[in-house]
């Protein structure tokens, strides 16, 4: 942390803002850190010359942990640039926390630069897609502190929280340890496993519903790796479920805290981690049985599916990721940070698959929005139905396996809880839900609403915001 990466970045002003025109992270060589950087502004000072601020990210080299900040500068009326100073003063990441402030030298040239209006177009699309946003406080009920409750979440763990109702997203102030974040429109938040629904399971939903029958296919016949007797009859829809039959310990997160798995992790070739995730566990059972929880599953369907989609469509260039999802995003108006996930530093490039997107908050609002209102763009369906319809608990015949607790399913990369008897409902009543490592949670009511939370602390709770929902529309009716 005392030699951060260098930075060398071109920003335009538009309207009293500042455009990075380089978003997402921004890959280096630096052993740690990558910058993340988003629109700031821009404005004259008393003085004379020109002030800027602009809100930035520290993102953990092959990981997912975020650290945010601001950054700001002066530029003289002669154009001499200040020394830029920065200040981080939080995260959302379980395992390293830190605050951090400093000043570096910095260079300023006026120019044009070639790009400069196609990134204000970008952006402005960015801020048409936003869904209105109001503060939480004003949703009705918020004062019975069921949304956010520090009962659920530790509130020096929370980054943000908020509820989609209809087209709004009720949403709480960014939290730092110094106080609200000034650009919360534009916070860089970790995926963690979120990437497993969002990433895996569209995928997965998007492939099949492109070609009928791809989730029956044979990992082994796609992944020359798992070409060994173990992985024989291990389907695509098997590694969706976390339902190999391959595994060392079913104890829940074992096999996820393991050795083989750190290693796995920390591997930065495909090579690598594909030779782990298909030779480090044993077949313990039969594949659809019995749900272990091990990200390296996901990472080898994400494989799969690439394999799948280049021979199916004759491009040998194909990418599950550039080619069955960011056309969705862009249709559903996503940032620039969700065009791209992390990946794999070598030629192959390989999507994590089950962790490693960067999102915004409305970014979270607007796929939730897609899923609710069944998967369908400009009124077409462009998921399978299916599945999409099993993963959000809407076929009472296929709510998935057991997973860790007998109130809890996991089915095509989402979670379920059976709400029923916390609520009162009478009955079971379960809800579909993302959840995400560290504190990450967004459950998706009856009723139509998301609640989600960022946060770090380990809390994974929501039972009371789920009462708080149901009180605002009820949907203990909507029993299936």
């Amino acid at each position: 942390l005392r030699v951060l990466p260098p930075l060398e970045i071109g920003f335009v002003e538009h309207g009293g803002e500042l455009i990075p025109l380089t978003r997402g992270p921004m890959r280096g060589d630096h052993p740690d850190w990558e910058w993340i950087v988003e629109p700031g502004r821009i404005w004259a000072a008393p003085e004379g010359g020109l002030q800027a601020s602009f809100p930035f990210a520290l993102q953990e080299r092959n990981a997912n942990c975020i650290h945010n900040g601001l950054a700001a500068f002066r530029i003289s009326a002669d154009g001499v640039m200040s020394h830029l100073v920065y200040q981080i003063g939080s995260e959302t990441c379980a395992y390293m926390q830190f605050d951090l402030w400093g000043a570096g030298e910095a260079e300023f040239a006026a120019q044009t630069i070639p790009g400069s209006d196609n990134a204000i177009k970008i952006y402005e699309r960015e801020k048409a897609a936003r869904l209105e946003t109001r503060p939480v406080v004003s949703l009705a009920g918020f004062g019975d502190g069921e949304f956010g409750s520090p009962h659920e979440v530790k509130p020096e763990a929370m980054t943000l929280f908020g509820y989609v109702d209809g087209d709004v997203l009720y949403a709480s102030d960014c939290k730092t340890r110094y106080g609200a974040y000034p650009f919360c429109d534009v916070m860089d938040l970790p995926s963690y496993s979120w990437a497993k629904s969002i990433v895996a399971g569209i995928a997965a939903m998007r492939l099949e519903k492109l070609y009928p029958g791809a989730m029956s296919s044979f990992l082994r016949d796609y992944v020359p790796d798992c070409n060994n007797a173990r992985w024989d009859d291990v389907t695509f829809e098997h590694a969706l479920d976390m339902a190999t039959g391959i595994y060392n310990s079913d104890v829940y997160d074992e096999d996820e805290k393991s050795a083989e798995m750190s290693r796995f992790f920390l591997a930065e070739s495909h090579d690598e981690k594909i030779k782990i995730a298909c030779t480090a566990f044993a077949r313990k059972g039969a594949p659809g049985e019995k749900f272990v929880y091990r990200t390296s599953d996901t990472y080898l369907l994400g494989a799969a599916m690439n394999a799948f989609l280049r021979e199916k469509s004759g491009n040998s260039d194909a990418d599950f990721y550039d080619d069955l999802l960011v056309p969705i995003w862009r249709e559903l108006g996503l940032s620039p940070l969700a065009m791209n996930t992390r990946r794999t530093r070598d030629k192959i490039a390989q999507p994590f698959t089950g962790w490693g997107l960067t999102l915004h908050r409305n970014d979270v609002a607007l796929i939730a929005r897609f899923l609710r209102d069944g998967g369908v763009i400009n009124g077409d369906p462009v998921l399978d139905e299916r599945m999409l319809a099993a993963a959000v608990q809407e076929n009472a015949e296929d709510r998935g396996l057991a997973a860790v607790i007998a109130s809890q399913r996991y089915n095509n990369g989402f979670w379920a809880w059976n709400a029923g008897p916390a609520i009162g409902c009478g009955g079971d009543l379960w809800i579909p839900a993302m959840s995400g490592y560290g504190g990450l949670s967004a459950a998706f009511m009856p009723n139509g609403a998301l609640y989600f939370y960022i946060s770090d602390g380990g809390d994974f709770s929501w039972r009371l915001a789920a009462i708080a929902s149901n009180n605002l529309d009820p949907f203990c009716k909507t029993v299936r």
